[in-house]
């Protein structure tokens, strides 16, 4: 959920952009954005299974 919400949040800003003088709006700047989204969720998601898995929480 929050992944989408940060992107949709990136693709606001873009559209505002083009509203504000001597900025545009790019698509190279959506891409870049959602690419770097996906790029934190696959970390985030191995650093969480290598936690999970080599170093468990007491009690399980």
């Amino acid at each position: 959920m929050t992944v989408v919400a940060v992107l949709f949040y990136g693709i606001l800003l873009e559209l505002l952009q083009a509203l504000v003088p001597y900025r545009t709006f790019s698509m190279n700047d959506i891409l870049a954005n959602t690419l770097g989204i996906l790029t934190y969720s696959v970390f985030y998601m191995l650093y969480y299974a290598v936690k999970k898995r080599f170093f468990p929480s007491p009690g399980s």
